[in-house]
């Protein structure tokens, strides 16, 4: 029997800073874009790593695209 991988729940604003990540923009055109702190980009940014199991950004945005990657606003199951 194949296991399915554990499901990764991100926070709504995590999805929000990978989305900003995936369009490349800086820490501080992220902050500006959603109307965050930088050091609050920052940390969102560390916990999405974190969740995904990723050293870098680029890993992050790719891992989040997995099917098994989900928002806790669409946790209910609608699309993200």
């Amino acid at each position: 029997m194949d296991a399915q991988p554990a499901e990764i729940l991100l926070t709504p604003r995590e999805m929000d800073v990978l989305a900003c990540a995936a369009r490349d923009l800086t820490v501080e055109a992220t902050a500006a874009a959603l109307d965050i702190g930088y050091e609050t980009v920052k940390t969102h940014r560390a916990h999405a790593r974190a969740k995904l199991g990723c050293h870098t950004m680029a890993a992050a945005v790719a891992r989040s695209y997995a099917p098994n990657v989900l928002s806790a606003a669409a946790s209910d199951g609608s699309p993200r």
